[in-house]
């Protein structure tokens, strides 16, 4: 086994764990800004045609002389006050939007957003994942080769506690 077999070896370990902590570092980010706002659009678009919805139906009981409650808040709740019953739980989006208006809610949002870090893109995530994943590939087979190499040579190279099965056995195929 000669030096440069090694130095080589080393260098490409060098680059393996430089990729492991990028992609820890990527996994780690939060979604976007922009991600979480238009995941806001889209909740406060479901509120507000559930809010819509229920002041609609409200109306309509209105028009044939029902009860008319045009606030209710729509929840659940066990008033038995037994061990394990779940507390009261009323959820006040959908009036609150209905009432209020996306647009204006929206734009409270987006000032109250500015405190969101960053963070990534999804779609740029996937694809620098994916990228780390094929780079990580190809360095292991070439670590595994060289470690391949060295064994035939007599002067084996102690793998890494964390090589990857189906790299070290596809090598030891070509290898045979």
């Amino acid at each position: 086994m000669s030096r440069t077999t090694v130095q080589k070896i080393e260098g490409i370990r060098s680059q393996i764990s430089a990729l492991h902590a990028e992609r820890a570092a990527l996994v780690a980010q939060p979604v976007s800004r922009a991600e979480v706002l238009r995941r806001v659009d889209g909740v406060l678009d479901h509120y507000h045609q559930q809010g819509m919805a229920a002041l609609s139906t409200e109306l309509q009981r209105a028009a044939v002389g029902g009860r008319v409650d045009l606030f209710a808040l729509q929840g659940n709740a066990l008033m038995d006050g037994k061990p394990g019953a779940l507390p009261l739980s009323l959820d006040a989006g959908a009036l609150l939007v209905a009432l209020i208006g996306v647009a204006p809610l929206r734009k409270l949002i987006v000032q109250a957003a500015e405190c969101v870090p960053a963070g990534v893109e999804t779609k740029a995530r996937n694809a620098r994942l994916a990228m780390i994943a094929a780079e990580l590939d190809a360095l292991e087979r070439d670590e595994e080769h060289l470690i391949v190499l060295s064994e035939i040579d007599g002067s084996p190279i102690d793998r890494r506690f964390d090589a990857r099965p189906e790299i070290v056995l596809a090598a030891a195929g070509v290898a045979a």
